[in-house]
């Protein structure tokens, strides 16, 4: 078992993150792989400090590369694939090992929920959690039954899976996730277990800032002379995602408010 991680710049939030997932009671977790895009803080080292930690070089800094560089590295059989501003319940990775396991699927994940405080952050999360402002993606509404959906949030999976899909796909503009789903649909689908559970912890920037996934925007351009990563054995066409449920969410990120913390 592998839990893959991408940060830039994330000193202030990874401590509880790192954590996390040092206290999970999954006993076959060999390694923590974070990909480091270049931080100009103590990301790294704090990272180092931590046991079982793997600290790659990620040079082309977009999460998606991150991810996929992170993946290279990865030696377990089943890959977590987390943000470094999520803190993990204690039995999240034995959950997703059990949902995989259950559920036969391709990835596996649980839902995400907001916590809001300020009547900003609570707009923030009443748009984000609604059809309106994040369109059908059931992840966002927590409850129900276990079942299998379009896509999750962050999402574990078995490592030669992905690896014959082609991994993440670098010119997915920030939706790697998603897209990665899409592709995800011919090799056992997704599937959603409300048990599996996670806290979302974002920081007091604007809700469209978010260093641990530093995207290189909507267009998915990627830095001059980068080679972006293609696919190697993907048997469905790469997907790109600028869906219209997207825009209320979009709109609302740009309001100067704190957003609200995640839990998911």
């Amino acid at each position: 078992m592998s839990i893959i991680l991408p940060v830039r710049d994330e000193e202030g939030l990874l401590a509880a993150c790192l954590e996390s997932l040092a206290a999970q009671d999954y006993p076959k977790i060999v390694e923590v792989v974070v990909a480091d895009g270049g931080s100009t803080d103590r990301t790294a080292e704090l990272a180092a400090s931590y046991p079982k930690v793997v600290v790659v070089d990620n040079p082309r800094r977009s999460r998606p590369a991150g991810l996929n560089v992170a993946l290279r590295h990865a030696t377990g059989e089943i890959v977590v694939r987390v943000d470094a501003r999520t803190r993990l319940a204690a039995d999240y990775v034995s959950r997703c090992v059990e949902a995989l396991e259950r559920s036969g699927a391709a990835i596996v994940g649980g839902p995400m929920a907001y916590e809001a405080t300020t009547p900003g952050q609570r707009a923030f999360a009443a748009a984000m959690s609604s059809r309106l402002g994040a369109g059908p993606a059931e992840f966002r509404r927590p409850g129900g039954e276990p079942r299998f959906v379009d896509t999750v949030y962050l999402g574990a999976f078995r490592k030669e899976v992905i690896d014959e899909l082609g991994g993440y796909d670098e010119w997915s503009g920030g939706n790697e996730d998603a897209e990665l789903a899409y592709r995800a649909q011919i090799a056992g689908g997704v599937f959603l277990d409300p048990a599996i559970w996670r806290d979302r912890f974002r920081t007091p920037r604007s809700a469209s800032s978010d260093a641990s996934s530093t995207n290189t925007g909507a267009t998915g351009r990627v830095p001059s002379g980068s080679t972006p990563h293609r696919s190697r054995g993907a048997r469905w066409p790469r997907r790109r995602f600028c869906s219209p449920w997207s825009l209320p969410g979009a709109a609302m990120s740009a309001l100067p408010t704190s957003p609200p913390s995640v839990h998911g």
